[in-house]
This record gives structure tokens, C-alpha cells and sequence, in this order.
């Protein structure tokens, strides 16, 4: 928030009470929100009524512009070609994940799970 509308915040909270302030803000958002603007009797003059209107208007659009750069990037975005050096971490990347056997050792070998030659139960005919 910029240094003018600092003073003139705590300003009008000095004068008007942090309470009156926050009521007539919040309706003056509703306001700016729905588009409408009503004759309510508002507890600030012209000039500092067209300050906070500015305030939130400014802060309206840096929040749209905040949302719009954490937005997700469009699909032609995400198709770019990658770097050399993620295309060379890519290729090299060859190991298979490895399945957890309830009962007995891992085998952390290359090829994946491997039955035992020695288990004599698969090998029979």
C-alpha cells in the first residue's frame, strides 16, 4: 500500500473510530463489487470517499494481476522444447522402480524382481 493511502487510513481511524472505518470500507467494497453505487449516508467526506474508492480500486487490480502470474501456463507454454541439459538427465534416467516383496530380501538389480533359479518350486514342470 502506498504511503498516502497509509496516513489517510490511519487518519480516518483515528477519526472516525477503527470500527466506523471498517464498516464503511467493507460497504464500499460490496459497492464497488456489485457495480452499484447507492445514496447512503456515508460516514466520510467527498474528497476522502473518493480516496478510499481510488485505494481500493488500485488494490483490486494488483490482486487481479498477482492472480493472473500464479495462474497455470497455457498448454503451448508447457510444450516448449527443453533444455539440453534436462533432455541429457531425461535419457540417462533408466532405472525401473522397485516392488517390495512382503516376505525376503530386494533385489535391487537393473532388470527388476528376478524369480531365484534356486527356488524349486517355480522350477518345477
Amino acid at each position: 500500500m502506498k504511503d498516502k493511502y497509509k496516513k489517510a487510513t490511519k487518519n480516518l481511524q483515528t477519526k472516525y473510530t477503527t470500527d466506523g472505518y471498517v464498516n464503511e470500507m467493507l460497504q464500499l467494497k460490496r459497492e464497488l463489487k456489485s457495480n452499484k453505487e447507492t445514496e447512503r449516508p456515508s460516514i466520510f467526506n467527498t474528497k476522502e470517499l473518493s480516496m478510499m474508492i481510488q485505494m481500493l480500486k488500485e488494490q483490486d487490480q494488483q490482486l487481479q494481476e498477482q492472480i493472473k502470474a500464479r495462474e497455470p501456463k497455457s498448454v503451448t507454454e508447457k510444450n516448449k522444447p527443453l533444455n539440453e541439459d534436462i533432455k541429457n538427465a531425461l535419457r540417462n534416467n533408466k532405472g525401473g522402480s522397485i516392488a517390495k516383496k512382503r516376505m525376503g530380501g530386494t533385489d535391487y538389480r537393473k532388470g527388476g524382481m528376478v524369480i531365484s533359479s534356486m527356488n524349486s518350486k517355480r522350477n518345477k514342470g
